[in-house]
């Protein structure tokens, strides 16, 4: 119950945190963790967490206003994030992982494209 009501006052804030240090701010060696949390989040709560994902992922401005991720690449990451059914844990979690390196710019978006197939 106490997770519950957490989730329910702060589910939105750390999904919106997780978010956004995994795509501009935490170590580059705890961007696997904070996806592999974004998965146990999605896989507990999926529709609460699926509509913090494309609410925080589809703002313009995201990961930060200096450093936008390109509006294709936040598309394409909703739509994968999403999928039904959805990807396997380990591959959805490298494709938040990819998806994070690009806000990064550290990859590309054909790092998603790999994961449409």
């Amino acid at each position: 119950a106490a997770v519950e009501a957490f989730m329910s006052s702060s589910g939105e804030g750390l999904v919106r945190a997780a978010l956004a240090a995994g795509a501009d701010t935490c170590p580059r060696h705890l961007v696997r963790p904070v996806a592999q949390l974004l998965h146990a989040l999605q896989g507990a709560y999926p529709q609460p967490v699926n509509t913090w994902i494309v609410a925080v992922v589809s703002s313009p401005q995201f990961p930060s206003v200096a450093e936008p991720a390109g509006e294709t690449e936040r598309r394409m990451f909703c739509e994968l994030a999403l999928r039904q059914p959805p990807l396997p844990a380990a591959r959805w979690s490298a494709m938040v992982v990819d998806f994070f390196l690009i806000c990064r710019k550290e990859a590309t978006a054909d790092s998603l494209i790999a994961h449409q197939m």
